[in-house]
């Protein structure tokens, strides 16, 4: 009996000990949150393959009229040409200068200048598509479309600001100008940044920015990569950044946040 009651006891704990480390390698092999490199492209999850070669030919075949009709729903990719590009320009000044006329005519009645604000913000985003087109880089700093954007980096507006700062981030990709391989038009773009005021204002305009707001979160996120993208296409650029604002200041002040989160990894990195 001593000795069955033995045997019992020692499978009992190897029973629980083989469970209690099956626990653990389970815990160790689930999946972890990763916090993706800012600018990194999202790797391709692979999936183990099926037993069945068949099942798998049947399951994109199923997947297929699901991409079919998402790439026929899918927006068209606006490509704008010169004369596009000054209109564009041409109308983004002429609502600059109305909301202001209107900002200071109603200062007190936010009502009176709304409408404007909207359609200034519409104005904005319809220079997204200059970002598809770096050939026009040059023509555009010509029109002084670097001044007029950077100049809406101070709005009182920060909704006006922030779509400043995403168009900004969109014209400085790195990726699109060096594949297309205007270099002309990429380093008067750079240069038209730093002799505008643009590194001043975008770091001004952290200060501001309340990151509880998912979307002044997106704003603070592009900032630190327009300086990323700048980098990358003139190093010189960060130099210039350092001496002439408190980048490097409000970035420490932003790591002494004890939250983890995608804005503060990217100070760090």
């Amino acid at each position: 009996e001593e000795a069955m009651s033995k045997r019992s006891h020692t499978a009992y704990s190897d029973a629980s000990l083989t469970g209690r480390e099956h626990a653990v390698e389970g815990f160790f092999d689930q999946p972890k949150h990763h916090v993706p490199e800012p600018g990194a492209k999202r790797q391709r999850e692979e999936s183990p393959p099926e037993s069945d070669d068949e099942k798998i030919v049947e399951h994109h075949e199923e997947e297929k009229p699901d991409i079919d009709r998402m790439l026929e729903e899918a927006e068209p990719v606006e490509v704008m040409d010169l004369l596009q590009m000054r209109r564009a320009v041409a109308g983004l000044e002429r609502k600059m200068h109305r909301n202001q006329e209107l900002r200071v005519k109603h200062g007190d009645d936010p009502s009176k200048f709304m409408e404007s604000e909207i359609e200034l913000f519409e104005e904005i985003n319809k220079l997204q598509a200059v970002a598809t087109a770096p050939d026009l880089y040059v023509e555009f700093v010509k029109l002084n479309g670097v001044g007029k954007v950077v100049e809406l980096l101070d709005h009182e507006n920060v909704d006006i600001a922030l779509a400043a700062v995403e168009l900004i981030h969109e014209l400085t990709d790195p990726e699109a100008l060096l594949e297309s391989e205007e270099e002309e038009g990429a380093k008067g773009l750079v240069d038209a940044l730093a002799e505008t005021a643009a590194l001043e204002l975008l770091v001004k305009n952290l200060g501001r920015l309340d990151e509880a707001a998912t979307d002044q979160q997106q704003g603070v996120y592009n900032t630190l990569a327009i300086f990323e993208n700048l980098s990358e296409l003139r190093p010189q650029v960060l130099e210039v950044a350092c001496e002439r604002t408190d980048l490097v200041a409000w970035i420490f002040r932003r790591l002494g946040s004890r939250q983890i989160d995608q804005n503060k990894v990217y100070c760090s990195e």
